[in-house]
């Protein structure tokens, strides 16, 4: 079945549920990770991110530095710091919205 076979009822039920979602509320959006633990732990969730559009949908993708073991996951891709801003470009990268650090505590 096509979009444009789907029923105007349904399409219009699709529209109206995902008029809800906001850019600015979505929790989940393409991150890159320094810890690549916290990366894998992400990337198993298989999170949802907002696309701009008002039936589609995307995986989130996470990208992560350092060393994990062979996973086979699709989502979590190995990208290095020293690489990270040539990579950015590419078109197939998507759109990274976050970069998640791990907090540094000094004692006082």
């Amino acid at each position: 079945m096509h979009f444009n076979e789907m029923p105007a009822d349904v399409i219009e039920e699709i529209k109206q549920y995902r008029s809800k979602y906001r850019i600015d509320e979505s929790i989940h959006v393409d991150t890159y990770f320094i810890d690549p633990l916290l990366a894998l732990n992400a990337a198993k969730q298989r999170n949802r991110v907002y696309c701009k559009h008002p039936t589609i949908d995307g995986l989130q993708v996470c990208y992560y530095r350092g060393e994990l073991p062979e996973h086979g996951i699709e989502n979590l891709v190995h990208v290095e710091l020293h690489d990270f801003v040539d990579f950015l470009p590419y078109p197939n990268c998507g759109c990274l919205k976050r970069l998640k650090c791990p907090m540094i505590w000094k004692k006082s």
